[in-house]
C-alpha cells in the first residue's frame, strides 16, 4: 500500500488511497502521480476535483473516468486454454450431479473475452442444451468494458489465444472483426460491479455460483483487500464448486474453505461437498519443516500470504530442480528483455510461460522483476511471494521481495526478508542461474541483505 509521511497529503497521495479505499486497487505514488494528471480535467485545481468526485456518486462522469484509468483491460479469448479444458469436463460433472442449471459467475470480466469463452466452452459441452443447463453472469468495475462486451463485437487483438478460423462456429464476421453468435450471446448476462462493495455475492451473482472464473483481478489489490476478496469468494462457491483463478493468484490462495485440485495441466480450488470434510492439503513431499517454514514467511510472526484459515501448505512442483535453463526456452529472452528495458514484452513472456506452467518459480521472479521497474511495487510483492513458495532454497526472490518492501516503507516486511534471505543463503546447496544476478556475486547479495537488516533493526 502507499506509504507516506501523514503530514504531506499530496492530491496523489490522497488519490492513491481513495482508490485503494474505493475500489482496492493499489497505485503507487509514481502511477497516482500520472493518473492524476490524466484525470484531471484543464483549469481543474487536483485537490478540488478529488474532494468532487469523493463526494459524488459511482456512476458520476468523475468517477467512471477514474475507473477508466485504474482498471487493465488486458485479455482474449481462451487465454490459459488448459482451464477452459478442464471447465467444460466440470460443467458436465455438475450437471450430472446436480441435475439443475449451473451457474457460473466472471467477475472482472473485462471487455468480455472471458464471458463468451465460458458461453463457448459450455456450447461445446451440452450443444444446443446449453441455455437450459447453464447460466453465465460477468461481471466488472469499469462501465465501458461491459459496455463493450455487451455489444459482442472483437477485433483480431482478442484472438491471441486461437483463431477466428478455430470458432467459427461461434463467430460472425462484423467489418473488421467478429461477432459472437446469438446463441453464445443469450447465455451471458453482463452487470457493473465492485467486488469489495460490502453486498454479497450471491445477491450479484442471483444464487451461489457453482464454478467462478476470475482471473488476475486480486494481483492489483493489498494485502488485506487480496486476502478478503479470496474468503469472500470461496465462501459464496457452491458446495462442491469449483474456483479457478491466475497462475499467481493460485499459488497464493488460502482461504481455509477450499482445496486446490491439479486436473490436466491446470489447478482449480475446489470446494468440499455438502456433508463432507475438506481433505487437508497435501504437504510438499521432498521439503523439510525449516524449508517450508522460511518459504511460508514463518521466521516471523505472520505468514506471508494471509487468509483466515489455518495456514496450509501448497503443493509444490516435484520436478523443480528439472526446469529448463533459462537459455533453454522464453524464459532466457525474458531475462535478455529486462537488461535491455523491455519491461512489458519481458512481462508478456512471463505470463506466456505461467500460462503453460502456473507453477514455474524462474517465471514468477522475471515477472516480478520487470513489475518492480514498472513501478508496480505491490504487484512485484505478489510475483516474488510465488517465486519463494514455489521454490523454499532459493534466496534471490527474498532479497529482491525485500527491497521492494523497502521502496513501500514496509519496514517489518523489509527487515523480515532481509533475515529470511541471508537465513536461505546458509541454507543454500545450488546457486541461482547466472543470468539472474545480473552480473553481481552472491555475495554482495550477502552483504547488502546484512547491512540493510542491521540498519532497519537499528530504526
Amino acid at each position: 500500500m502507499i506509504q507516506s509521511d501523514p503530514q504531506v497529503a499530496s492530491p496523489a497521495a490522497e488519490l492513491a488511497r481513495f482508490v485503494a479505499r474505493e475500489y482496492g486497487r493499489v497505485l503507487d505514488i509514481e502511477l497516482a502521480e500520472r493518473v492524476l494528471e490524466r484525470w484531471v480535467p484543464d483549469g481543474e485545481a487536483p485537490d478540488a476535483y478529488l474532494e468532487q468526485a469523493e463526494r459524488s456518486g459511482p456512476s458520476s462522469p468523475e468517477r467512471r473516468r477514474l475507473v477508466q484509468l485504474v482498471t487493465v483491460g488486458e485479455t482474449y479469448f481462451f487465454r490459459e486454454a488448459a482451464q477452459f479444458q478442464v471447465i467444460e469436463q466440470t460443467l458436465g460433472e455438475l450437471w450430472a450431479q446436480r441435475g439443475r442449471r449451473i451457474v457460473v459467475w466472471c467477475p472482472g470480466t473485462s471487455t468480455g473475452e472471458d464471458a463468451y469463452s465460458l458461453a463457448i466452452t459450455a456450447l461445446r459441452a451440452f450443444g444446443a442444451d446449453a441455455g437450459a443447463r447453464v447460466r453465465i453472469v460477468a461481471t466488472d468495475l469499469n462501465a465501458s468494458f461491459i459496455e463493450r462486451a455487451e455489444r459482442g463485437v472483437f477485433g483480431p487483438r482478442s484472438f491471441r489465444g486461437t483463431t477466428p478460423e478455430q470458432l467459427g462456429d461461434f463467430l460472425t464476421p462484423a467489418g473488421e472483426g467478429f461477432a459472437i453468435a446469438k446463441e453464445a450471446r443469450e447465455l451471458v448476462s453482463f452487470a457493473v460491479h465492485n467486488l469489495i462493495a460490502p453486498e454479497s455475492y450471491e445477491d450479484i451473482v442471483g444464487a451461489q455460483p457453482d464454478v467462478i472464473l476470475c482471473r488476475n483481478v486480486c494481483l492489483y489489490f493489498d494485502r488485506q483487500t487480496f486476502r478478503e476478496i479470496n474468503r469472500r469468494l470461496a465462501q459464496a462457491l457452491a458446495d462442491g464448486g469449483s474456483l479457478f483463478l491466475g497462475a499467481a493468484e493460485t499459488v497464493l490462495h488460502d482461504s481455509g474453505l477450499v482445496t486446490l485440485v491439479q486436473r490436466e495441466k491446470t489447478f482449480s480450488l475446489v470446494k468440499a461437498a455438502a456433508g463432507a470434510a475438506a481433505p487437508a492439503m497435501p504437504a510438499p513431499p521432498a521439503v523439510r519443516q525449516a524449508e517450508f517454514r522460511r518459504a511460508t514467511g514463518l521466521l516471523g510472526k505472520r505468514p506471508f500470504h494471509g487468509g483466515t484459515g489455518p495456514l496450509r501448505p501448497l503443493p509444490f512442483r516435484t520436478d523443480v530442480e528439472a526446469e529448463p535453463s533459462l537459455d533453454q526456452d522464453i524464459l532466457g529472452e525474458a531475462a535478455i528483455l529486462l537488461d535491455m528495458g523491455e519491461y512489458l514484452k519481458a512481462a508478456a513472456l512471463c505470463h506466456q510461460a505461467l500460462e503453460d506452467d502456473p507453477f514455474r518459480p524462474a517465471a514468477h521472479f522475471l515477472l516480478g522483476l520487470a513489475r518492480r521497474l514498472m513501478g508496480s511495487l505491490q504487484e512485484a510483492v505478489h510475483q516474488f511471494r510465488a517465486a519463494a513458495y514455489l521454490q523454499p532454497d532459493d534466496w534471490l526472490a527474498s532479497f529482491h521481495l525485500a527491497e521492494t518492501y523497502r521502496s513501500l516503507d514496509d519496514r517489518d516486511e523489509a527487515l523480515r526478508e532481509y533475515r529470511a534471505t541471508l537465513a536461505r543463503m546458509d541454507a543454500a546447496v545450488d546457486e541461482p542461474a547466472p543470468a539472474l544476478l545480473g552480473g553481481f556475486a552472491p555475495e554482495y547479495f550477502r552483504r547488502a541483505s546484512q547491512r540493510q537488516a542491521d540498519r532497519l533493526a537499528q530504526e
